[in-house]
């Protein structure tokens, strides 16, 4: 089933991407933890996430396989 325009509301955009440019993006676990820890605490601290929040976002990411390839 195809999401419309409409689900951005609901769910934010996405971007489909390749698996090579995930890659590129993103080379080990590492270093896609850092990035997420990164961005995460960058918006808690301006106050788009509550702290309860980034913490859930840090977590999930941690627990990922995003970069084990």
């Amino acid at each position: 089933e195809a999401i419309g325009a409409g689900a951005c509301v609901r769910w934010g955009p996405s971007t489909d991407m390749s698996v090579a440019r995930l890659k590129a993006l993103y080379p080990t676990h590492a270093d896609y933890v850092a990035k997420v820890k990164k961005v995460t605490n960058d918006n808690v601290a301006k106050g788009f996430l509550l702290k309860a929040d980034g913490d859930a976002q840090i977590a999930a990411a941690e627990m990922s396989a995003v970069g084990d390839w």
